[in-house]
């Protein structure tokens, strides 16, 4: 009876263990909700299947590299058949799943081997019929479960990510590979066991190399980070330069209207009614047009302004903008071009995404003792997503979006201010606090 219990524990572990690499899928490479009735029960049968050949593989022999490569085929089959796209990162992350597992269950026998002996030939490594086996095998997945619970949302795996999975995934299998051979010597005799060294060798090893990946992987993403600011700062700058023409190119037209208004004063002194009515008609062409509405006496944040509400509008986006008078403001041309330009920008862009009639951007800028507050509020079609509570970019340049709120942000952290959003059933409200700005202003 024993018996029976013994291989229905390890069938039912091996079991939970396919279901588990499913669930890294899901949170990864695998749209869950995208699939068909018939695909779910594939998926099912494969997890049934291939964790009752594995249960019975691991009641023959503690590890067989013939069964790891198997089980590794047959699941990524499995997500073939149902979704065949992203076949990279699901290779990478079913691999490194049943590797990183693997070492865990040999880290597990390394500390048994040392505290049974030579029983764990007997007890654990070759036809086991013992529950301590199951144990040992028990403790990687219960692990492996508490950090899934802990791993809820679905997590976006972008370019840089996957060469730092595939790294990993040959990485670890190479440490698999020498610890295969440790253990097989260690309980043929043929190598002195030491369960305690080749154990902690195990997790230094591993957790060695994990941590030289995951630094150098850090240092890059801030190196491409660095550089995308860069791009941004020039952008800003040029962005500068073509508003400061269009100040010039205004102050130019007024100095112009003094000369314009003695013309038409001529013309009205002569009567010549016809002339005047032609001059009026053809600066309105020129000057009309072109008016500049004053909100906060910033000069180039007025520009600015002006500049996006006449893009917006020209694109069916309504747009409202209240905003006191601001004067002192501590910030540089760039960094009213870049936190502005950026946040408009965005909300444009959500209101393009919108079909119908309700298309809207309001800004609000309001200065009350000391204290600046900025709401840019837009309609959206669909939700934002998101990330562990923050935005995540749906565009497709991932490199270059969403490094926009990252200068935002960068501007906000320097004058010490907060940065928040809300998302309601159409709406979505970005809120920017700068509480001490005359404090800096003086300083």
């Amino acid at each position: 009876m024993e018996r029976q219990i013994h291989v229905i524990v390890l069938i039912l572990l091996s079991i939970f263990e396919v279901w588990m690499c499913y669930q890294v899928l899901y949170r990864t490479a695998l749209e869950k909700k995208c699939l068909r009735k018939w695909k779910q029960v594939l998926i099912w049968g494969n997890i049934l299947v291939s964790g009752t050949l594995l249960g019975i593989n691991r009641k023959i022999i503690f590890f067989s590299s013939t069964m790891f490569i198997f089980i590794i085929l047959a699941t990524l089959l499995c997500a073939w058949i149902v979704e065949r796209k992203n076949m990279l990162i699901k290779i990478e992350i079913i691999t490194l799943f049943y590797t990183i597992l693997a070492l865990f269950d040999f880290f597990c026998g390394f500390i048994t081997m040392e505290v049974i002996g030579k029983q764990f030939w007997i007890e654990i490594y070759k036809f086991s019929q013992s529950m301590l086996q199951c144990v040992l095998f028990l403790i990687p997945r219960a692990v492996a479960i508490l950090f899934l619970m802990k791993w809820k949302e679905k997590s976006l795996i972008l370019k840089e990510n996957r060469k730092i999975l595939a790294l990993l995934c040959v990485v670890f299998l190479g440490i698999l590979r020498i610890y295969t051979t440790t253990m097989i010597n260690m309980v043929t005799s043929t190598r002195t066991a030491q369960g305690w060294s080749a154990a902690v060798s195990l997790v230094f090893v591993g957790t060695l190399t994990a941590g030289v990946v995951m630094f150098f992987h850090h240092f890059q993403m801030l190196k491409t980070e660095n550089k995308m600011l860069l791009e941004l700062e020039t952008l800003s700058e040029n962005h500068i330069k073509d508003m400061e023409l269009m100040m010039e190119k205004n102050r130019i037209q007024t100095h112009d209207m003094k000369h314009h208004l003695l013309i038409l004063r001529e013309y009205g002194q002569e009567k010549q009614w016809d002339s005047l009515m032609s001059y009026l008609n053809e600066l309105s062409d020129d000057i009309l047009v072109q008016k500049k509405t004053v909100w906060t006496q910033v000069g180039i944040l007025d520009t600015l302004l002006e500049q996006k509400k006449t893009k917006a509008e020209s694109k069916g986006i309504e747009v409202r903008v209240q905003a006191d008078r601001i004067v002192g403001l501590p910030f540089s041309d760039m960094e009213i071009c870049t936190l502005f330009s950026n946040l408009l920008d965005n909300a444009i862009e959500a209101c393009e995404k919108i079909e119908d009639d309700r298309r809207w951007v309001a800004i609000q800028i309001t200065r009350k003792s000391g204290m600046l507050y900025l709401t840019i509020s837009n309609s959206i079609k669909d939700r934002p997503a998101e990330q562990e509570g923050k935005l995540i970019t749906n565009k497709q340049n991932h490199q270059l979006h969403g490094y926009g709120i990252k200068s935002v942000q960068k501007i906000v952290r320097k004058y010490e201010g907060d940065f928040s959003y809300q998302i309601r059933e159409s709406e979505f409200i970005v809120t920017i606090t700068f509480w001490r700005l005359e404090e800096r202003n003086e300083i």
